[in-house]
């Protein structure tokens, strides 16, 4: 285990979806979040994860009791990696995107151009 640590530390490219806390949700759907913790995740603001952790629209981390029991990277740690590469689209991942522009967790995106104009139409309303 230390060994995949000591490797997720030294990349130098991330390849990450930008998940969202809608009823589609992957996390929900897999079962890792409940509906209780989802809406806990949303009554502290929360609009998006990446790497497991969530954070808001404006990409602060939204700390919570499940961060101590994730075996993986925080976003901090995440932001360390030179190329954060975000994969995400369609109406229920823009406001995950911004949040996710807006903290730096990632620093290249690929979208499609209506999702792209309707991230750039609620960043100029935040």
């Amino acid at each position: 285990m230390r060994r995949v640590f000591e490797i997720m530390l030294n990349v130098n490219k991330a390849f990450v979806g930008i998940g969202d806390l809608s009823q589609e949700a992957s996390l929900l759907r897999a079962g890792f979040l409940n509906s209780d913790q989802m809406s806990l995740l949303l009554s502290r603001g929360a609009v998006g994860d990446i790497v497991g952790r969530f954070f808001d629209i404006d990409g602060n981390p939204i700390e919570w009791e499940i961060d101590d029991r994730i075996i993986g990277i925080t976003l901090q740690q995440f932001r360390n990696i030179p190329i954060r590469i975000g994969i995400a689209r369609g109406k229920r991942k823009i406001r995950p995107i911004l949040g996710a522009l807006r903290g730096h967790h990632i620093n290249i995106l690929i979208t499609d151009f209506h999702t792209a104009k309707e991230v750039f139409k609620l960043a100029n309303m935040f």
